[in-house]
């Protein structure tokens, strides 16, 4: 499986756009939707980036962390779902999502409530070396657990 253009969508709509290099609430220097600045793109990027130039970098990006979900999740996925773990890689990191409890849960075949408790837990960031919960994280949470069981939604 891989991103859908829907699922890059989604994944864009919570990152938002940003032209031009800024550092995101956990401080990482950041640029378009949520691409991390690594230290040989400074001088690429200091001129700024179009949403064209951004939208290629959160495929590019989303990919990684699409092989995460491939590498972590053994059992059958909607397109939905893989797009919704996909964006909850993106934003936490490869390691932290293939060694979460929500990994473990799906996997265990666990059913809705246990796997929205877990996806919730990923709704802080490191805030002057406090993790804290944020309202904007906490947001896109509940709206990737939406998506996730949303084919189930239209079966109903």
């Amino acid at each position: 499986m891989k991103v859908s253009k829907q699922g890059a969508e989604f994944i864009a709509s919570h990152e938002g756009f940003e032209p031009n290099i800024y550092k995101d609430i956990a401080g990482i220097p950041t640029i378009g939707y949520g691409h991390v600045i690594l230290p040989h793109e400074f001088g690429i990027f200091g001129g700024g980036i179009t949403q064209a130039e951004a939208l290629d970098l959160l495929i590019d990006d989303a990919e990684k962390h699409a092989k995460s979900v491939r590498a972590s999740v053994n059992v059958e996925l909607t397109q939905r779902q893989f797009d919704a773990l996909t964006s909850l890689a993106f934003n936490i990191g490869n390691g932290a999502f293939a060694s979460s409890t929500l990994v473990k849960r799906i996997n265990a075949g666990e059913e809705r409530p246990a796997i929205e408790e877990a996806w919730g837990w990923w709704n802080k960031a490191t805030i002057n070396g406090t993790k804290q919960a944020v309202k904007g994280l906490t947001n896109r949470r509940e709206a990737e657990v939406k998506y996730f069981y949303s084919d189930e939604q239209k079966k109903k």
